[in-house]
């Protein structure tokens, strides 16, 4: 599918269960046109079969029956929109880990 440009574009940084990954600019955008709107509930992948013949499979699961074995495998939810008050923490929270490793450095 095609992807606007805009929806790519700047890249940033996003969690990733205990990662901290590169992301598109507007990540609800592109896992809506890769994945079909149920991206939020809906884990997919793809299995490719070789051998003598070739042939490949959409695996369609709910996210949730995948919890036990990759905990970052969650419905996902909009922190934001559900706790408003998780972000002004984590805002808070990562202003003083920047300051203690760049001595000096003025945030606001």
């Amino acid at each position: 599918p095609k992807i606007p440009k805009d929806a790519m574009l700047p890249l940033r940084k996003m969690p990733f269960g205990p990662l901290l990954l590169w992301g598109p600019a507007d990540p609800d955008a592109v896992l809506s046109k890769l994945f079909s709107t149920d991206w939020r509930s809906t884990c997919v992948g793809r299995k490719v079969h070789t051998g003598s013949s070739v042939s490949e499979s959409d695996l369609r699961v709910p996210c949730s029956s995948l919890r036990g074995r990759h905990s970052f495998a969650e419905e996902w939810r909009n922190v934001a929109a559900e706790e408003p008050e998780l972000l002004g923490d984590l805002r808070g929270l990562v202003l003083r880990v920047i300051e203690r490793k760049l001595p000096g450095c003025e945030l606001q």
